[in-house]
């Protein structure tokens, strides 16, 4: 898979798997090592269906429900398919993030253009690198029957150097694995 760089400073992102919040903009941090939950490979054994599943947790309201900080859940992003074919928007999804985090020179560097998000190094590598980054995102809540999920709308870079906002083991981890890149 050919990693995108992001051709503009905002994208249409759809993700989910949370309690939902009130439609607005929100300051969202990647990772949650204060409780033990890190970024992971998902796969379904049956299906061959593989995904990377982000914890975030609201840590700021630009606009929106106040209450809405702290709030947790993950974002989901189809690696793999069903049909063990990858996803035709991971490459683009992947750029967004590491480039809105200021990692994606970084992780090119290091693996090129050619990335294998399946394997187990990039994925613990993402743990290191991306815990603590924020990302700004616009979104709205979408509703099907009786379920309401929210369905992530806008991702913006917020500001490349803001301070992490939670002291967690995580970013002890991440200072000890910076050296070499």
């Amino acid at each position: 898979m050919t990693i995108k760089k992001p051709e503009s400073d905002r994208a249409e992102i759809s993700s989910g798997n949370f309690e939902p919040v009130e439609p607005g903009d929100y300051i969202w941090q990647i990772g949650d090592g204060n409780r033990g939950i890190e970024l992971k490979l998902s796969k379904n054994e049956e299906s061959g269906w593989r995904g990377l599943n982000f914890p975030v947790q609201v840590v700021q309201v630009v606009q929106g429900d106040e209450e809405a900080v702290d709030r947790r859940g993950s974002f989901s992003f189809t690696v793999m398919n069903n049909h063990d074919e990858p996803n035709q928007f991971i490459d683009e999804t992947m750029g967004y993030i590491l480039g809105y985090t200021d990692l994606l020179d970084k992780f090119v560097s290091k693996y090129g253009e050619e990335i294998d998000y399946t394997s187990q190094e990039f994925v613990d590598d993402l743990n290191v690198k991306l815990t603590g980054k924020l990302i700004g995102i616009i979104h709205y809540n979408k509703t099907k029957g009786d379920y309401t999920n929210m369905q992530v709308g806008t991702w913006y870079k917020y500001g490349s150097d803001q301070p992490e906002v939670l002291d967690t083991e995580q970013s002890a981890k991440k200072d000890e694995s910076n050296a070499g890149w």
